[in-house]
């Protein structure tokens, strides 16, 4: 075997930096998950449901970083055999072409689904803000059923008649032009629901963001932290970008721009929840006026029994209305949504 002397095209990104780039971003990510759970256990004294989807989201992130430092070398030596660079091919070629594509699958399934375990981590922080108000619940439970499909339709699409069976079948099948052109495709499709997803789960507290009686600055300050996932959409579609735009199939290009889209959706996710330990423990009356009580916050001591309303802007003279009481303190506390039923007290049990 000899080193073909001819010119020939590397990939993109040499092995040194790919392993590099894998690993900067599940370290750089880990330092962002332990510092939201530190923050969380500080503040509420425990983890929720949506820490340990980010958790698990960097166990598999990290797995994928395993992989990729005990099996890189495949790609490269795949690729330079491809290209030439090595001569004559080697006895071996088929069982390392076989090896290259079941690792291939295997990362992308992972990273797929780190990625969507951080997507319900944001659902799941997202319901308990709203969980007290109605549209919010109608909206949550579309825009879940919509994420858990866009999982459904991205795994479903991988281009598995090219993975399982004989690698000399599948190797002549799947260089055919139109097996290029369903690979690309599929890399659109995947960009577009994931994109799609993101934009979806960030409406959630935005539309009840401007609900609230905050002052508009903390209104565009809170947003501006859930709009953070932007981000996460933009390394998307860079993704497919530089990954299409290659003159041929450069998969150091979309392994390592998923490696950094996946540990900027966990850096985004721990800035997003980081922001509900900001603050103190709103304080919290409670009416205890007969068989009913209903949650009341900042009453006046002062105010009359005979004219009282839970809500300080509500209408007096014994109308009632349905309303939601929030402040910046409450907006980003995970059960801190309060929906309050004002009443009007008139000298009669509740």
């Amino acid at each position: 075997m000899s080193t073909a002397p001819a010119s020939f095209t590397p990939l993109a990104i040499s092995q040194t930096t790919f392993l590099g780039i894998v690993w900067g971003s599940s370290m750089v990510s880990f330092l962002f998950v332990i510092f939201r759970g530190y923050c969380r256990i500080k503040r509420f004294r425990r983890l929720f449901l949506d820490d340990a989807l980010v958790l698990l989201a960097w166990i598999l992130l990290f797995i994928t970083a395993v992989i990729w430092q005990t099996r890189v070398y495949i790609i490269y030596y795949v690729w330079d055999i491809s290209v030439g660079a090595i001569s004559p091919p080697p006895a071996d070629l088929w069982e390392k072409i076989d090896k290259q594509v079941h690792q291939g699958i295997a990362v992308t399934i992972l990273t797929l689904v780190s990625l969507w375990c951080v997507k319900f981590a944001l659902l799941a922080l997202f319901k308990k803000m709203g969980r007290k108000v109605r549209r919010q619940r109608v909206l949550w439970w579309i825009v879940f059923l919509f994420t858990v499909a866009t999982l459904a339709v991205s795994i479903g699409v991988q281009a598995y008649g090219c993975v399982f069976g004989d690698i000399r079948v599948i190797a002549v099948k799947c260089a055919q032009p139109e097996t290029g052109e369903y690979i690309r495709a599929i890399l659109r499709v995947q960009a577009a629901v994931d994109v799609a997803s993101d934009a979806l789960i960030t409406i959630i507290p935005i539309t009840l963001l401007w609900t609230v009686r905050i002052s508009l600055r903390t209104k565009l300050e809170i947003a501006a932290v859930f709009c953070l996932t932007l981000f996460t959409m933009i390394c998307a579609v860079i993704k497919v970008i530089f990954t299409l735009e290659s003159p041929r199939e450069d998969d150091s290009w979309l392994f390592s721009w998923s490696a950094i889209e996946g540990a900027v959706a966990i850096i985004i996710s721990c800035l997003v929840a980081y922001r509900a330990s900001l603050h103190k423990e709103p304080e919290r009356k409670r009416y205890q006026g007969g068989a009913s009580a209903y949650p009341l916050r900042n009453v006046p001591n002062h105010q009359s029994s005979a004219n009282f309303s839970g809500d300080l802007t509500a209408p007096r003279g014994g109308q009632s209305s349905t309303s939601t009481i929030a402040d910046e303190d409450t907006l980003t506390q995970p059960d801190a949504i309060w929906v309050q039923q004002v009443y009007t007290v008139d000298g009669t049990r509740l």
